[in-house]
């Protein structure tokens, strides 16, 4: 199998692991057996579209204002011959097919093989008809995720965009934005990155995996969201899992260079200097190299807190350490760009 088709088979997985999973398409379907949906059921609604057993009546217009796939479904429906791009032209004709009369409505049935499932699909109607008051919301990254796939599927620009400006702020690609402890949810923004071609997340997700507790528990501030596991990750196809592990070892042994240069080198050079000029003491080398094997940047933030918290030790060694720190950070920083495969354009965009 190729890196392609387990991508293929990857949209796949994101489209059934949580909610309701789709079924499999056939060309004619039961109209009578349904559930409607809680919030998205109109009353003057007049287009109706099936996933798995749930029914949603909303507004055709509106929907086809948004999103141009759904653009494309009415304006065939209605007779006229749109121009349909290759990439949804299949799912286009299923669609159409799948198509029945119920009372004054058009019914759809939306079951593809790589499509949202319901879950997803409402999590988009629900950004639609909420707008902006859904963005000061602060909606939780689940929910921003199964947008992302529902819009990316029904060619959605303006969510699509929303959602990759969300998933760029909670995986901002610079070190300096790194917080202590690793995001719960790097596995499944870097497996949507990789699907949808989102690379500038590539990078900080890739670190924030690399240095995860095997389980990963969410903060208070998640506590609204779904609790993720590190299963996440069995999600990902072989190249993640391989650049994964190649990362992890890499981060490990830029250890090297800064225990060397900490524990042996001089970070003062002022002959009159009375100050003890221990730098392995001063940072508690050790220690963050035991608590943070494979995080040697926010190790490097431990240690320098530490040694401000020392007044009594030497000024020149603490700025010395710090400019010491930023270099290293920097030059880790980069090479995660190699390391996670995003080519030196990428990096600096």
């Amino acid at each position: 199998m190729d890196e392609t088709d387990e991508k293929v088979s990857l949209k796949r997985k994101l489209n059934s692991d949580d909610g309701e999973q789709s079924a499999a398409y056939s060309p004619r379907k039961n109209a009578s057996t349904y559930l409607k949906h809680e919030m998205h059921w109109l009353l003057d609604g007049n287009m109706l579209l099936q996933i798995g057993k749930t029914r949603f009546k909303i507004h055709r217009s509106r929907l086809a204002s948004e999103s141009r796939w759904f653009q494309a479904l009415v304006e065939l429906r209605a007779g006229n011959s749109p121009d349909i791009p290759t990439e949804y032209r299949n799912t286009i004709d299923e669609a159409i097919k799948s198509a029945q009369k119920v009372g004054e409505c058009d019914l759809f049935f939306l079951d593809f093989e790589d499509g949202p499932n319901a879950n997803k699909f409402a999590a988009l109607l629900s950004a639609m008809q909420y707008g902006i008051e859904f963005v000061y919301e602060n909606p939780s990254f689940s929910t921003v995720a199964d947008i992302y796939e529902a819009s990316q599927f029904f060619d959605v620009p303006r969510y699509s965009k929303f959602s990759e400006m969300y998933l760029k702020t909670m995986f901002d690609d610079s070190f300096e934005s790194i917080p202590p402890n690793p995001s719960p949810y790097a596995a499944r923004a870097l497996i949507l990155g990789d699907c949808y071609g989102l690379q500038d997340i590539k990078r900080r997700c890739f670190y924030d995996l690399a240095r995860t507790h095997p389980i990963a528990i969410p903060t208070e501030d998640d506590a609204s969201d779904c609790v993720p596991s590190a299963s996440d990750i069995d999600d990902a196809n072989s190249t993640i899992l391989i650049d994964l592990l190649n990362i992890q070892r890499r981060l490990a042994l830029s250890w090297d260079s800064i225990y060397l240069a900490i524990d042996e080198g001089k970070f003062c050079d002022i002959p009159s200097c009375t100050h003890r000029h221990c730098a392995a003491d001063l940072v508690g080398l050790k220690a963050a190299k035991i608590q943070h094997p494979f995080d040697p940047i926010t190790a490097m933030n431990v240690m320098l807190a530490t040694a401000s918290q020392k007044k009594s030790s030497c000024k020149v060694q603490k700025k010395r350490l710090e400019d010491f720190f930023d270099q290293q950070s920097n030059q880790i920083w980069e090479e995660m760009a190699e390391w996670a495969g995003i080519s030196e354009s990428e990096a600096l965009e």
